[in-house]
């Protein structure tokens, strides 16, 4: 019976963690990668599927920031904070536009032509398009 309420436990766990979307306005193409994705968080592409992209970045500390920067970007907040900080610093760039939350982000994906974003995958309706979930 212990061994049961374990793995009662274990599954339960992974199925109260959802995943993060990465979402895009209906105007961008398909085709992106997880590359692709990360470049463009990165400030290292302003392109997917041929068209310009606007990324929105989650305050700091959000659940989705972090699944996201972990998950998709492979870095934590700290390390991509010290990655802006130097592109700002040096004039090599600036970070994405930064919003509360999920809704925000969607919200904003949703009405503006090329915009890309993530929120958690529970939260994306048909208003925007999924390019990836992680």
């Amino acid at each position: 019976m212990n061994k049961f309420v374990l793995l009662s436990l274990l599954v339960a766990s992974f199925t109260a963690q959802a995943g993060v979307a990465v979402i895009a306005n209906p105007s961008v193409g398909d085709g992106a990668t997880d590359k692709d994705i990360k470049k463009v968080f990165m400030g290292k592409k302003s392109e997917l599927a041929g068209g310009v992209v606007t990324p929105v970045d989650q305050k700091e500390g959000s659940a989705s920031r972090k699944a996201f920067y972990e998950g998709v970007v492979g870095q934590t907040e700290d390390e991509v904070k010290a990655y802006r900080t130097e592109m700002v610093f040096t004039g090599k760039g600036t970070p994405p536009k930064e919003v509360a939350d999920d809704a925000a982000v969607k919200l904003f994906v949703a009405t503006t032509p090329g915009a890309v974003g993530y929120i958690d995958e529970s939260k994306v309706d048909a208003s925007v398009k999924v390019l990836l979930k992680k």
